[in-house]
């Protein structure tokens, strides 16, 4: 089988139907769509296998995901499919239990439609390798064909619930960004041979006379990472201390479209 290469264009909405095979030399465009996927939901909008060590496709994009119940509760990493249930948004006060609740209250789609939430693990290091990464995104057409390349172009991106009102530390995350402030989300583009590619989205940047905060969906071009065979994402703050950034390690994304050339 002749593998060609795949291009990531990111806007991200999530499951349209793709062709299986392509007998040009034309890429195809994938676009995922939640509200298609094949995905389910509890009472509270929540993923009904985030307890799970269960990754979850959208059109042969799969999205790592671990879970499982233990004796502090619920723990998870990587990315979990979420919807909005909660309309008491305004009155959030801890972030625990909100956790798949976004500022946008649905995906790009409107209020109510799915979404993913990314939790990212902060103890991750340079070190980390590459396949045990927490927010993994890689392309395959089944559970034993290789990866193919892709190239990331656009996503749309957003803060979760608690860093919309500006959680950054203390007991319960309630500090407020302040004037110095930053959280940084990293793209990295790993190619064939191994080697990375970076590109930064500071999703809070409380440094210059003009603060930001992404609490809308926000349309993000990655097309400088280049060819790659996957993506991860890491995060900073300017909020670290001994275990490691402060800040809650969230954010949200929503439509992703990629160029593709499939296997013949």
């Amino acid at each position: 089988m002749k593998i060609r290469s795949i291009r990531f264009l990111l806007p991200l909405l999530l499951l349209a139907v793709l062709p299986s095979c392509n007998n040009d030399d034309d890429p195809v465009l994938i676009t995922t769509n939640m509200g298609q996927a094949n995905l389910h939901y509890d009472a509270d909008g929540t993923w009904t296998e985030v307890a799970s060590n269960q990754s979850f496709a959208l059109n042969y994009l799969w999205f790592n995901h671990e879970g499982e119940i233990g004796p502090w509760g619920l723990t998870w990493r990587g990315f979990t499919p979420a919807r909005w249930t909660d309309l008491d948004y305004e009155g959030i006060t801890s972030w625990l239990p909100h956790q798949f609740q976004i500022p946008t209250r649905g995906g790009v789609a409107g209020v109510g439609t799915p979404y993913v939430v990314a939790f990212w693990d902060n103890q991750e290091t340079d070190e980390t390798p590459a396949e045990t990464r927490s927010c993994r995104i890689t392309y395959r057409k089944d559970a034993t064909s290789p990866a193919l390349e892709f190239h990331p172009m656009q996503v749309y991106l957003q803060l979760t619930c608690y860093t919309r009102h500006a959680i950054m530390a203390g007991d319960d995350f309630t500090r407020p960004f302040t004037t110095g402030d930053w959280l940084l989300l990293t793209a990295h583009g790993v190619r064939a041979d191994g080697t990375e590619t970076t590109q930064d989205i500071y999703l809070a940047d409380f440094r210059g006379e003009e603060h930001t905060l992404m609490d809308t969906w926000t349309q993000v071009n990655l097309q400088d990472l280049g060819y790659v065979t996957e993506v991860y994402f890491t995060m900073a703050s300017s909020d670290t201390g001994q275990w490691g950034m402060n800040t809650p390690s969230y954010f949200a994304l929503d439509r992703l479209t990629v160029q593709a050339e499939l296997p013949e």
